[in-house]
């Protein structure tokens, strides 16, 4: 049976995945890891079920388990969800408008979640155990070499021998056998991307940057929209006012999909069948255009570099 899938998320719109109200400058911020402060999703399984519901609701309880549980007839699900974790950030660039920013921590876990011999197609080539654990012993190779004022660039996004992260000025590595031998994997990460000029983009437009500056990044870079709201004469009600934290558009995010002990063959199968190529809603705000994701098999058929 296989054992995971890996899908890959790309935000078309802005996305919030919120933690609840806070005191601070921003009132309703997104849900983070408390150690690093990275961002991460916590209600995969159920943004996932509210799309199957419409698009597949023959096998919604097969793969979710029933909707009311604790009743004598309730079933669990058959699979079972990871939370959905950061991949690329996007962030501002002078010179390519905007590049997508990662660190050896966020690469590591990402790399590990694909360390499987049954975790993409058997017709991908190079996939399994061995091809992902060399991603990563090249990707430790770097770890020495970065700091917070240096970053490893994919493509040729850097002036001078600077790369530039909104206000940030880092200095660029030249590291030309680390970039062919980490080109592929990030080639088939593109194709989470909905449009070919957006694939071509993160083929090229990526930079690494050490796990620190990385938290900071996503920490203080995110974007943050004040709401109001209005009376029934159309003007802002007292006190009304209020700041939500967003997920840019752009961003590449994952999560993994496991069998449970108990489930039958072929049900990750039925999972990617419902899921795979769509676009769904995660997170709040859906009635103004938010959270809109694009679910992308990472390894499918058709894949191949």
């Amino acid at each position: 049976m296989q054992d995971k899938a890996v899908y890959l998320l790309y935000t078309e719109t802005q996305l919030h995945a919120g933690s609840g109200p806070e005191i601070g400058s921003i009132d309703l911020p997104i849900q983070r890891e408390r150690k690093t402060r990275f961002p991460v999703i916590q209600g995969i399984k159920g943004a996932l079920r509210s799309y199957c519901r419409i698009s597949h609701s023959d096998q919604v309880e097969e793969i979710f388990g029933s909707e009311i549980e604790g009743s004598a007839n309730s079933k669990p699900g058959n699979v079972a969800f990871s939370e959905a974790k950061i991949l690329l950030f996007p962030v501002r660039n002078p010179d390519k408008l905007f590049v997508w920013v990662t660190c050896p921590l966020v690469m590591s876990r990402f790399l590990d979640a694909l360390d499987s011999k049954n975790t993409s197609s058997s017709d991908t080539p190079d996939s399994g155990s061995c091809y992902y654990k060399e991603k990563l012993n090249r990707l430790n190779k770097l770890l020495p070499q970065l700091s917070d004022e240096k970053a490893f660039c994919l493509g040729n996004v850097s002036r001078n021998e600077k790369v530039w992260l909104e206000e940030i000025a880092l200095d660029s590595l030249k590291n030309q056998n680390e970039k062919e031998i980490m080109a592929d994997i990030f080639k088939s990460i593109s194709k989470c991307a909905p449009i070919e000029y957006l694939q071509n983009k993160l083929t090229e437009d990526v930079v690494i940057v050490s796990d620190n500056l990385f938290s900071q990044i996503v920490a203080t870079m995110t974007e943050v929209v004040p709401r109001i709201r209005l009376s029934e004469s159309g003007t802002t009600e007292e006190r009304a006012l209020w700041y939500e934290e967003y997920l840019p558009q752009d961003t590449a995010i994952y999560f993994v999909a496991r069998p449970t002990v108990y489930a039958n063959e072929g049900i990750l199968g039925k999972l990617n069948d419902a899921i795979d190529g769509q676009l769904i809603n995660i997170g709040g705000k859906e009635t103004v255009g938010k959270g809109m994701v694009w679910v992308t098999l990472f390894g499918r058929e058709g894949d191949k570099q």
